[in-house]
């Protein structure tokens, strides 16, 4: 079983996915630097100003960022395919979503694309 990223950890991944230093995250996010490595360094905890402009700067969810939740995009309740598509996946057995999960894994690395298989780990799978 993979290991629980904590909120600092989660932070730091999203960040470093992104490109940006810590200093340019702080200012996105309208925090100190030093406070913003607070965050990261999980020696204090992002207020909810702060992580509701994360989560809306780089569309991921407040839940993933609190480790509530194992996957970090937001489904748009625009996309009425991706709607019906969780629904679905929601109702399969946790083997089924292993199996659903490991194809989205071949396909991605057919594609050339990351597809966050760095988070592949049985905790991920919803």
């Amino acid at each position: 079983m993979a290991k629980m990223l904590s909120m600092g950890e989660r932070l730091k991944a999203i960040r470093e996915k992104t490109g940006l230093s810590q200093r340019a995250m702080a200012r996105t996010i309208g925090v100190t630097p030093n406070s913003y490595a607070n965050y990261e360094n999980d020696r204090r905890t992002i207020p909810a100003p702060a992580l509701r402009e994360f989560c809306r700067s780089f569309n991921v969810t407040a839940d993933y960022v609190l480790g509530l939740a194992d996957y970090p995009f937001v489904i748009s309740t625009d996309d009425d395919e991706a709607l019906v598509i969780a629904a679905k996946y929601r109702l399969l057995s946790r083997e089924d979503r292993i199996r659903i999960a490991e194809r989205i894994d071949v396909y991605f690395e057919r594609s050339g694309e990351n597809g966050f298989r760095e988070q592949r780990g049985e905790d991920r799978v919803l």
